[in-house]
């Protein structure tokens, strides 16, 4: 049977230290400010932000969640993130995805300032991850589940990697990540032919394609460590991309859904927020 990779110790340490520094920022007279952008209506956008907000809540973050109606054009976005950009009771901005289809997500992730940008998607903050530089903010759900790695002692160095999804969000961040850590990585996805053959291949699985159960039991040989980042709700319960009654029983260790890299998403969030205001402020 697979050990169970664990997240919430570990996002507990990390956002009991946050909350300190807020404190004392509080006793200096900062007060740290935190909004997010939701276009429409979506379940597991609308999940993914009320757990931060109660983060943020534990933590004396002042945090808004924003819903803008789902026929706002991307210059109706664009708009209110420079505003947000401007107000200096904002410390952090983070745009919600998935966005509807009409909107540019490109160009509303540009628009958000860097220096506020805690999900680190704008250009200065993705380029900086691509050339391997240090940056301020790392994407919160890729890094969260790099810092799961290292908390278990997992070596990349060398490791043939699998990870099954593409998106700007998680998968190509996360890859970048991995070989930024010296791991040899195949990025697979949804039209990949094989999958199979891909996966059977790997030491370390991380799965993030956004479909339930992707990642069977048969696709997984012994040994392997499998990280799922999947969000999906099925029948209204959350679930990830590893069919994980099944995996457990072949792979060496596996993260789970709720419990494993999802608490580590929003302790990297936090952790965000407050070096966002700490640099804002010139508070080393």
């Amino acid at each position: 049977m697979a050990k169970i990779l664990e997240g919430r110790e570990e996002s507990k340490r990390i956002i009991a230290e946050q909350t300190l520094l807020v404190s004392n920022l509080a006793k200096a007279g900062f007060t740290v400010g935190f909004t997010m952008l939701a276009v429409g209506e979506d379940d597991s956008v609308k999940q993914y932000a009320l757990s931060n907000k109660r983060t943020c809540d534990k933590l004396g973050v002042e945090a808004n969640l924003e819903i803008l109606p789902e026929e706002s054009t991307t210059q109706d976005i664009i708009n209110r993130i420079q505003q947000l950009n401007n107000d200096s009771f904002v410390n952090g901005i983070m745009v919600l995805t998935p966005l509807p289809k009409h909107i540019d997500t490109k160009a509303v992730f540009s628009a958000i300032s860097a220096e506020k940008d805690i999900d680190g998607q704008s250009p200065l903050n993705a380029y900086s991850l691509y050339t391997n530089q240090q940056t301020d903010f790392y994407p919160c759900t890729p890094y969260g589940a790099i810092r799961l790695m290292e908390h278990y002692d997992i070596d990349l160095k060398g490791k043939n990697v699998t990870v099954i999804g593409r998106s700007s969000i998680v998968g190509k961040p996360i890859t970048l990540m991995l070989l930024n850590r010296n791991a040899t990585v195949t990025i697979c996805h949804t039209r990949t032919v094989d999958l199979k053959k891909q996966c059977l291949n790997a030491d370390i699985i991380v799965a993030c394609a956004g479909v339930p159960k992707i990642l069977k039991a048969d696709m997984v040989k012994k040994g392997t460590i499998v990280f799922d980042i999947g969000t999906n709700f099925v029948e209204g319960k959350l679930c990830g991309d590893v069919d994980f009654e099944e995996v457990i029983k072949v792979a060496d260790a596996v993260t789970p859904v709720p419990g494993g890299c999802g608490p580590m998403t929003v302790a990297i969030m936090a952790e965000n927020i407050v070096n966002a205001a700490k640099k804002q402020n010139n508070i080393k």
